[in-house]
């Protein structure tokens, strides 16, 4: 019997990590409200009944945790992840990860530590995608998620400003984008 359920459990880890879907929100300029409506986007996701996680990619700025309230709740940071071979256990870091509202919140916190390596970065995303069916992203103004390499699959959500200066920096960073990700 404990062979059977741990073979279950292992192909739905593989199941879930093959239809995670990565959801990355992006602008380019800050105080747009982004982190606002990734949470909320999370929110509504999760309220939906899909497993959740939320993602702080503003790994040169952060903050995602401030913004949620739950900054002082404890758990761990971006700051403190460690990947030297490039893997993570989702169970393991999800165990680990302050909740919001039932979503596993990994924030960004530059002040408290240094930045992430793209492999440790990769090796989050990987490991929330064992159990998690949505992974929402605030990737901030995309320096990280640039670097990551996402799927064809990955969806991404550009905040604008809605001025001549916003509509201007908008079109840099789509072009931006479609280099990145060919979307």
């Amino acid at each position: 019997i404990d062979t059977h359920i741990s073979s279950t459990t292992a192909s739905k880890a593989t199941l879930f990590s093959q239809h995670t879907r990565m959801v990355v929100f992006t602008a380019p300029s800050s105080g747009t409200g982004l982190s606002t409506l990734a949470a909320m986007f999370a929110l509504e996701t999760s309220n939906g009944g899909l497993r959740t996680a939320l993602i702080d990619l503003d790994v040169h700025a952060g903050g995602l945790d401030v913004i949620l309230g739950i900054e002082g709740e404890s758990g761990l940071r971006m700051s403190e992840v460690s990947a030297p071979l490039g893997h993570l256990s989702g169970s393991a870091l999800c165990a680990e990860l302050p909740q919001w509202e039932g979503i596993a919140v990994l924030g960004a916190d530059p002040w408290n530590g240094p930045i992430p390596n793209t492999w440790e970065l990769q090796a989050v995303i990987e490991a929330l995608a064992q159990l998690h069916e949505v992974i929402v992203m605030d990737a901030g103004q995309g320096a990280a998620v640039k670097q990551l390499g996402l799927d064809d699959d990955t969806k991404i959500v550009i905040l604008v400003e809605m001025s001549v200066l916003g509509m201007a920096r908008a079109k840099s960073h789509i072009a931006e984008m479609i280099q990145c990700f060919g979307k």
